[in-house]
Parts: structure tokens; sequence; C-alpha cells
């Protein structure tokens, strides 16, 4: 049987995931730089069957939607942004290749630990019930959204089947016990429908989330452009009124050498008049 998967998957330059089982045992860690979104679906298709999709951050990039679509698999996102410090501390002890390969296993042990107690939970109770075959399976629908309940009762024959196995086979019998075969077929294939659709509809407000933070970013975008054209008013506003101001200093310092020559002139002038005396005087004389 496939291995039931929850993984941690750290997206960028460099992709990774980590891959843990239901009990928690790493199963795989992988990471390629360059790797695109189809190489890390097949390199997790060969190792199971992804149950949980973790990241480290609170919304999902759209790589790691598009990778739990891609196994119909339920998304656990943080309530807030991981911190390194968290990280580290949940990889204490772990071997990893990288930085990008501990943000996974991180991603993925933290999904674990939030639902440990559910796993721990069914498996008892599927043991108790003699389902040892069939606990991962149990395990994998209650992840899935489906009531620990019915994610084991699916596996586990009704009561009344059980007493018509031991009454006799006559007609009426053989008869109910397929009525009640065809409906726990039916009950097991409308609660896998619903997990199914619980799962869609957590991707879907994941991916609005998402759609919203990147509206948001483009709000912040126009606002720091708006603002930045504001700054760039004022800055245009000083720099006219810093001309203004030169254009009245030149227009000071054109009246004062103007006065200046005038002066000069009037001076020049006065020198020329003393001279006209003086020459007159000389004549008169």
């Amino acid at each position: 049987m496939r291995p039931k998967l929850i993984v941690g998957i750290d997206p960028g330059t460099t992709s990774a995931f980590a891959a843990l089982d239901f009990h928690k045992r790493v199963v795989r860690i992988w990471s390629k730089r360059d790797a695109g979104k189809e190489e890390l679906i097949e390199a997790l298709r060969e190792t199971g069957d992804p149950v949980i999709i973790a990241t480290d951050v609170r919304i999902a990039p759209e790589f790691v939607l598009k990778v739990a679509s891609a196994f119909n698999a339920r998304l656990f996102l943080p309530m807030r942004d991981m911190s390194e410090g968290e990280k580290k501390h949940l990889t204490q002890g772990y071997s990893f290749a990288n930085t990008h390969e501990m943000d996974a296993l991180a991603s993925a042990l933290k999904a674990y630990n939030s639902v440990e107690n559910v796993l721990r939970k069914v498996e008892r109770i599927s043991r108790e019930m003699g389902l040892r075959e069939k606990v991962a399976e149990a395990q994998s629908l209650a992840l899935s959204g489906v009531r620990i309940e019915d994610a084991i009762g699916l596996f586990a024959p009704s009561e009344a089947v059980v007493r018509a196995e031991v009454a006799e086979k006559e007609p009426p019998v053989r008869n109910l016990e397929e009525e009640l075969k065809r409906k726990d077929e039916r009950i097991r294939s409308l609660l896998m429908s619903i997990a199914e659709l619980k799962k869609a509809v957590e991707r879907l407000e994941a991916e609005k989330r998402e759609l919203e933070y990147r509206v948001e970013l483009l709000q912040r975008g126009a606002m720091d452009r708006v603002l930045a054209d504001n700054e760039m008013r004022k800055r245009i506003a000083e720099a006219e009124r810093a001309k203004a101001f030169a254009r009245s200093l030149l227009a000071e310092l054109k009246r004062l050498k103007g006065i200046k020559t005038s002066l000069k002139r009037q001076h020049e002038k006065k020198e020329i008049d003393l001279e006209k005396v003086v020459k007159e005087y000389r004549e008169k004389r």
C-alpha cells in the first residue's frame, strides 16, 4: 500500500518538499534548483499519496495551491508566518541539505503536530474494532474533513450486517443484507464526496486569500506611486520656488549692477566736469 503523506512545500528558485508518514517519520526530503511545479509533483507522486499539503506562510503561494489541487489534498496554513526561530526549533535533530528543505520540513512538522491527536484517536479506535488494515485509510478520511466516527464507520460492518451474517442465509435475510450493503456503499460515497468538497472549498478559500493579498500589494504599490508622485510634486514645487528665488536674486543683482554702473558713470562725469573747470580756469588766467 502506498504511504499516506503529510507534505511541507517551500517554493522558490530552489523548490523543496518534505514528506512525513502518519507516524511522523520522514519518508523523503527533496529539493532542486529551477524545478517547476510539474517536476515537484512528479517527485511527490513517486513518494506516496499526499493527504495534507503545508507551507510556512499564512497566505498560500500559488505554487502550493496548484500542488494541493493536483493531489486533491487538504491545505494546512499557519495562523501567522513561521519565524526562523520556530522553524529551527521544529527541525532540531533532523537532517536536511539546505534552508529550503528545512523550511519544507518545518511546515510538514507543524502540520503534523496540528493533526496528531486525530491520527492517534483514529488509530486507537480502529485497532480496538479490529480494523488494523484500514487504519491509514480511516486516518486519511478523518484528515480530509470526515468526522472520526464516520471515517472509521466506513470500514466497519453495520450491526445489521453482522446479525445477518450469523443468521441463516434465508432469502429475506440475504435480501436485507444486500440492501444494507448498498446503503453502506451509498453512505461511503456521500461521505467521500463531502470530504472532497470540503477540501475543494478550503483550497478556494485559500486561493481567495492569496488573490486578496495580491490586490492588497497592488493597492500598496499604487499608494506608493501616489506618495512618490506627491513627493515628486513637492520637490518640483521646491525647485520652482528655488528657481523663483534665484531669478529674484539675479534681478536684484542686475539692479545693483545697474546702480553701480550709474554711479560709476556719474563719478566719471564728475571727473570730466572737474577737468573742464580746471581747464577753463587756466584759460581765464
